[in-house]
């Protein structure tokens, strides 16, 4: 008991409330506003996509969505080369 005491009596002045005198500019909120829109929407999407791989990782395998199947290549149209451009003098 005494050592928490004595713990206190170091820390108090660590932790006392101080007179502190800022300033905080709209460049500063701005960006201040901005992280936080960031970090919001960042753990929103994160948690999103999250949730869809646990809902697929536990979903029954009836309820999967079919497998794509390979379908045959199809013979495409053959492409020119570019042309040169014409040259400068």
């Amino acid at each position: 008991m005494i050592q928490l005491a004595e713990s206190l009596v170091v820390a108090a002045p660590v932790f006392a409330p101080k007179l502190v005198v800022a300033y905080i500019d709209p460049g500063t909120g701005s960006m201040l506003f901005q992280v936080a829109l960031a970090a919001i929407l960042s753990i929103t999407v994160a948690w999103r996509q999250l949730r869809a791989r646990f809902k697929l990782f536990f979903a029954k395998p009836d309820a999967l969505p079919p497998a794509p199947t390979a379908a045959a290549p199809t013979a495409a149209a053959p492409v020119a080369p570019p042309a040169d451009p014409p040259a400068t003098p």
